[in-house]
């Protein structure tokens, strides 16, 4: 795994007529690799224009790759598409783009919009883990919209999942929630 070696040979490569649709992604993901986050952007739009391209896969690594460079505003439409498409990727790949797509909705000042992609989620679908991750995330929107009470709830169900990952952070934004809104909250964790 050379990623400096394989943006040389496929530079070269992706401009030829004919070019396999597969190196859009091998390329993008080799500047990605080695942290050249906006030409792996134009990669993967240059194969997402690209007749006979997986548009899945594109789509997802387009959207890494402007989560990377903290661009949310770009990051959300291309997770949105992989989200709505889940059945068509495999677990890890869907619960990525989720919950990608969550905090990418939080950063980018769209809490309700994480409010309701959490509301369309069964724990069953995706796992544990990711579902308590994006539990914490719905839990930052309604902060983030002075809904304290229902932050707070669920980063106490986070809490008590028995996801000890998650737990130590937990704790620390349900404790600040009940430490400065005590009179919306009532308690501590």
């Amino acid at each position: 795994n050379k990623p400096r070696d394989a943006v040389i040979l496929l530079e070269g490569e992706i401009n030829q007529e004919n070019v396999n649709p597969k190196l859009f992604n091998y390329l993008g993901l080799a500047y990605y690799q080695i942290g050249e986050y906006d030409k792996s952007v134009a990669v993967f739009a240059k194969g997402l224009s690209t007749p006979g391209t997986n548009k899945k896969i594109l789509s997802f690594n387009q959207g890494n790759s402007y989560f990377a460079i903290k661009d949310y505003k770009n990051a959300i439409p291309l997770f949105e598409y992989c989200v709505s498409n889940g059945k068509e990727y495999t677990a890890s790949v869907f619960n990525d783009a989720l919950l990608k797509l969550a905090d990418s909705y939080n950063k980018n000042g769209m809490p309700k919009k994480t409010i309701s992609l959490f509301d369309k989620i069964n724990k069953d679908d995706v796992g544990s883990l990711p579902y308590y991750l994006l539990m914490s995330y719905t839990g930052d929107a309604y902060k983030d919209l002075k809904e304290y009470k229902k932050a707070y709830d669920l980063y106490c169900e986070v809490l008590s999942s028995g996801e000890k990952s998650l737990s130590a952070n937990a704790l620390k934004k349900a404790y600040n929630i009940s430490a400065s809104y005590k009179s919306q909250v009532g308690t501590d964790p």
